[in-house]
């Protein structure tokens, strides 16, 4: 494919380096001055060169013959429109006015004659010329252009004939009268300019002074995106000189800026802050916080910036960063009623994921708080944010994303996050301490309970086993007398009584001996149905329930259970036994076994009867040890703590709903098979 790119053309670059050259030779003589100055001179040319095109055409339509002088002008004039459009301009100006000079002497000059109204019109033509050498050229043009009129008048006798020598010199008075003024008025501007210029470059000097001194960086861009101007801070920072600088685009020295707030910043569109990074000479990055403003200055908007180096900020962020993510100590803030930061402890110790709580809306932030501390929760939130004074440290029951319960130990502090107020709650999870707790307080209740339970046990004891010996005693007494006495029927009857008093002493030791062997002796859990363990504890019992003829109901559909079988047929014939003993004056006794569902992955089980009933008061005392309600029954009082320790050793828990002459119902709970 052919390149079009006109700079590419063979006479386009052979004039380009002409233009180079004559640069090269002009600088020394010519500096560029002010853009007015150049539009002037541009004007003038491009005046000259229309006037001679048209008068070019004219000349070819009506007066062939002088066309090729006219032709002559007309590139003349071509070559000076051009040679205006570079920064030679002065050279054009310079050149134009002295050609004219020449050219209006040497018309006078070919005619070897001039009338005083030629000569009159000389002047004044040349005072015209002089009048635009002032507006566009400086003091030493001005000279060389006066100079050279003088020198073309002093001439004039030489050339022209009949010039007297009174019109050359009032013609030299009128020219270096007007030189006068004229030098005296370019230096009157040269001096003023001079001034302002004096002015204006303490002006940029100040301006520059207070840019440098400026703590962080200062760069102004133009409409197309290219740096015009900067202090040392920024060329220290990017590690570019000055040169190198010169005219870099934003693209090439800061990422990222996107497309929007490039444009924000070239069309004035008012502050933008935001964090960018300057983009070194070696290819780093050095991040700034910069402020930018749009400015319009004449015609042209800029974009001014000014930028502080956050290094050292970003380092120490990512430092709290990385202790606030991995922190053990569960971090977040609330806001509105949101969660607006948490970091992974406290997403841990909810159990979710940090973006799940994000997302979370007031209402089920909230919810994450147990429902009996919520209310507390959000009268502590609602006094801190009105600035009241509330303890900061309280302890809170959280619900996790699978409905567990944790304990949480919560500092709460008002702060200001993103220029908005909200809450800052630092927390750690104590639920294992409040087990522990917990745990301790059973095991002090236990050991109290323990404590009150020997104390009985001892007075008991020391009671029902001094009663039988004080028996034994009385009788063996008594014995001693029938038998020397020779009384058979009396000695028999002391030995009844005393064999009695053995007896019952020995049922006190055997339920003594049961009660301290549970939890120390036991059989491997085995997976049995209830129903067996019920059939097996009726068939023990049998005797007693024949006696008193009553009905026992065993329910078809029971559960199984993983238990110490032999202990737990224990259990259901003490209760059995002790709801014979208690069914009182009723005319059909009747007794039920069966099953009442599950308590957290657990079987209830129960041992119903219609007997007289155990008023309320008596609930909780009833499995004690040695309590008997009713002393006038037999038995040793140790069959319900007996039933209560041996359900405990399985982790279950047994009750009672009873009311007097409505019957008992003994709850108890076990341990069903792990189906896993």
């Amino acid at each position: 494919m052919q390149n079009k790119n006109p700079v590419n053309h063979p006479w386009t670059r052979l004039f380009l380096r002409l233009e180079n050259l004559w640069e090269k030779i002009t600088d020394p003589l010519f500096v560029p001055d002010s853009i007015r100055a150049r539009r002037k001179s541009q004007l003038i040319a491009s005046l000259l060169f229309i006037y001679s095109l048209l008068a070019l055409v004219r000349s070819i339509v009506s007066t062939p013959g002088t066309s090729r002088f006219v032709f002559i002008s007309f590139l003349f004039t071509a070559v000076l429109y051009f040679f205006s459009r570079t920064r030679h301009y002065k050279t054009v100006i310079y050149t134009t006015l002295l050609l004219l000079t020449i050219y209006q002497y040497w018309i006078i000059f070919a005619k070897e004659q001039a009338s005083p109204f030629e000569t009159e019109a000389l002047l004044i033509r040349q005072v015209a010329i002089f009048l635009l050498g002032v507006s566009l050229l400086g003091l030493r043009e001005n000279i060389i252009l006066i100079a050279a009129n003088l020198i073309a008048i002093a001439l004039l006798p030489v050339f022209l004939k009949d010039v007297p020598p009174t019109t050359v010199l009032s013609s030299l008075g009128f020219i270096l009268t007007c030189g006068a003024i004229i030098i005296a008025n370019i230096r009157y501007r040269d001096i003023s300019e001079q001034d302002r210029r004096t002015e204006l470059l303490g002006e940029k000097k100040f301006s520059d002074d207070i840019i440098n001194s400026l703590p962080g960086i200062f760069f102004m861009y133009d409409t197309d995106g290219r740096l015009v101007r900067w202090n040392k801070k920024h060329e220290e920072a990017a590690g570019y000189t000055a040169e190198e600088l010169a005219g870099m685009h934003h693209g090439g020295l800061m990422r990222p800026v996107g497309r929007e707030m490039a444009k924000s910043w070239m069309q004035n569109a008012g502050k933008v802050e935001t964090e960018i990074n300057l983009i070194t000479k070696n290819g780093d990055m050095i991040p700034f916080y910069v402020t930018m403003l749009g400015n319009a200055f004449g015609e042209k908007n800029y974009s001014i910036g000014f930028g502080i180096d956050i290094t050292e900020l970003k380092r120490t962020e990512e430092a709290h960063r990385a202790v606030v993510e991995n922190s053990l100590q569960g971090l977040a803030i609330y806001q509105k009623g949101r969660i607006v930061f948490a970091n992974p402890a406290y997403a841990q110790t909810l159990g979710y994921f940090v973006d799940e709580l994000y997302k979370m809306t007031p209402e089920q932030a909230a919810n994450l708080i147990f429902v009996e501390d919520r209310r507390l929760l959000n009268m502590r939130m609602q006094a801190a944010s009105s600035g009241e004074e509330v303890s900061p440290r309280y302890e809170t029951r959280i619900v996790r994303k699978d409905g567990s319960l944790r304990w949480l130990d919560v500092t709460m502090s008002v702060i200001s996050y993103r220029n908005q107020p909200a809450i800052q709650a630092a927390n750690v999870d104590i639920t294992d301490r409040k087990l522990m707790e917990a745990e301790q307080a059973r095991l002090i209740w236990e050991l109290e309970a323990k404590n009150a339970e020997l104390e009985r046990f001892t007075y008991t004891v020391s009671h029902d086993l001094k009663s039988p010996l004080i028996t034994i005693r009385g009788f063996l007494g008594f014995l001693e007398k029938d038998l020397a006495s020779n009384n058979p029927p009396r000695w028999k009857a002391d030995v009844q009584r005393i064999s009695e008093a053995t007896e019952k002493m020995q049922n006190l030791l055997n339920d003594l001996l049961r009660l301290s062997r549970v939890g120390r002796v036991t059989n491997p859990p085995e997976n049995v149905s209830f129903r067996a363990i019920a059939y097996k504890a009726t068939e023990l019992a049998g005797g007693q329930i024949r006696a008193r003829g009553v009905e026992v109901k065993i329910e078809k559909d029971m559960p199984e259970v993983r238990v110490d079988r032999e202990r737990i047929v224990e259990v259901v014939q003490n209760l059995l036994d002790n709801a014979v003993k208690f069914m009182g004056a009723q005319s059909r006794p009747r007794i039920e076994i069966g099953a009442d569902g599950y308590d957290h992955g657990e079987a209830v089980l129960y041992v119903r009867d219609n007997g007289i009933g155990i008023d309320s008061q008596f609930h909780g005392r009833i499995f004690g040890l040695f309590n008997k309600l009713n002393p006038d029954i037999d038995g040793t009082g140790v069959g319900l703590a007996l039933v209560k320790r041996i359900i405990e050793f399985h982790n279950g828990h047994i009750w009672v709903k009873s009311e007097p002459g409505k019957g008992s119902t003994f709850y108890f709970t076990l341990p069903i098979p792990n189906k896993g």
